[in-house]
């Protein structure tokens, strides 16, 4: 089974929208498996605060080793959010929605 990969794209069909990306550790097997996350925009947004978001979709067969889930997520060009969760797999693929900061770029001083 092979993991679609989701192209980032703003509205003006840019390719430099915010797409913060995660692990799921699965509490049985201990595998890895990196998480997509696509903007869901709130009401409660805060201008300058976090960002709601909700997933979008994971790596079904996971990787041995965070160091391997975290590489391919950097691969992808997404948004390495450092967050780690842990998963039971009860069947389902994990609906989430969490909120995430984008980080703020170095401006050169004139």
């Amino acid at each position: 089974m092979d993991f679609v990969v989701y192209y980032r794209q703003d509205s003006k069909g840019g390719n430099d929208m915010f797409q913060p990306a995660g692990i799921l550790k699965h509490s049985e097997t201990s595998r890895f498996h990196p998480i997509l996350f696509r903007p869901a925009p709130s009401h409660m947004d805060d201008d300058d605060g976090p960002k709601r978001h909700r997933s979008q979709g994971h790596h079904p067969l996971g990787f041995e080793s965070i160091e391997e889930a975290n590489a391919f997520i950097e691969e992808s060009g997404w948004d390495n959010s450092g967050c780690v969760w842990l998963w039971n797999d009860d069947g389902t693929a994990p609906a989430m929605t969490e909120w995430f900061s984008q980080p703020k770029t170095a401006s050169a001083e004139v």
